[in-house]
């Protein structure tokens, strides 16, 4: 027996049968098919290193403002340095109202909006102050502090007002190698209670105790993935919308001795920033545009 009286009826009831049970972001979205990432499935493609003035030896986060500016943050004062990423040289300096240290690991920006966040969870919101003075600022409590160690925040630009928070350490011996990642709801002001990211150390690659990632910076792509950059390894991870992995790439010791932060450019270039140890701070840049793998985000036929 016919159950569907035509084609049309039955494929109106497929589709709302495959919407309801697509994959939901933490954010709340439904999931689009993950996307093939922005990363090669190779090595990366040759480096660009700019080394920082003698001023910026612990570079601990970057970030891309809308109009295409890179800003990077202290690890232990409040003090925002824009820098051009041909160069590398500093081209403005800011400080937050009164020069507050903190153990400051990760800067965001929404639009006229920067954050920084400390590695016990609290979240400090300004504005760029201009040419001259000192950044009046907000802080508020993410309640992270008891949940992780924090080292990363981003912008999501496709959440509606949310920022991604990274813990590079939970507590328990049961929980290294986890990788979780919280949303922070900027008008809400507040976390959501389901972790956007959540890897168990065996979801990754390789699930080997000593490998742990710890996570000490992340960013968004135009693709909507996530990547995330670890000084344990080191190691470069590119995770879909819905949370699953879709690339690990180890990273060269030499190359990165300690890096702290990544942002990913519309352009296809990707900029991870690593601390001095104690020697000038450092930016690399990958192209990735040079890489052309077929049904890639580069490949020019797709």
């Amino acid at each position: 027996m016919n159950i569907y009286k035509n084609e049309s009826a039955c494929w109106l009831v497929l589709t709302a049968l495959a919407v309801a049970l697509a994959p939901v972001t933490a954010g709340g979205l439904v999931a689009q098919e993950s996307p093939p990432g922005v990363l090669p499935s190779g090595p990366l493609p040759p480096p660009v290193f700019h080394r920082l003035s003698n001023s910026v030896k612990e570079l601990s986060g970057l970030a891309i403002s809308e109009d295409g500016r890179l800003f990077g943050h202290d690890d232990e004062r409040g003090r925002i340095s824009e820098f051009d990423p041909e160069s590398g040289d500093i081209i403005h300096v800011f400080d937050l109202d009164g020069k507050p240290r903190g153990d400051f690991e990760g800067l965001a920006i929404r639009g006229q909006d920067f954050y920084l966040i400390t590695s016990a969870g609290t979240l400090v919101a300004f504005r760029h102050p201009g040419d001259d003075g000192e950044a009046e600022f907000t802080q508020t409590k993410t309640g992270l502090r008891r949940v992780c160690e924090i080292e990363g925040l981003t912008n999501h630009p496709q959440l509606d007002a949310h920022l991604l928070i990274a813990c590079k350490k939970l507590p328990g011996r049961r929980n290294r190698g986890r990788v979780v990642v919280y949303a922070w709801d900027i008008a809400g002001d507040s976390l959501l209670s389901e972790p956007y990211v959540d890897l168990e150390s065996d979801d990754l690659a390789d699930g080997d105790d000593s490998d742990a990632v710890l996570p000490s910076g992340i960013d968004i792509t135009s693709e909507g993935t996530v990547l995330i950059v670890a000084a344990s390894g080191p190691t470069l991870l590119e995770l879909s919308p819905s949370g699953e992995l879709l690339r690990r790439i180890p990273l060269s010791s030499r190359a990165h001795r300690q890096p702290e932060s990544v942002v990913y450019w519309p352009s296809g270039r990707l900029t991870i920033g690593d601390e001095g140890n104690g020697r000038r701070a450092r930016l690399t840049h990958y192209d990735l545009s040079l890489i052309s793998e077929p049904g890639g985000l580069h490949d020019p036929a797709r």
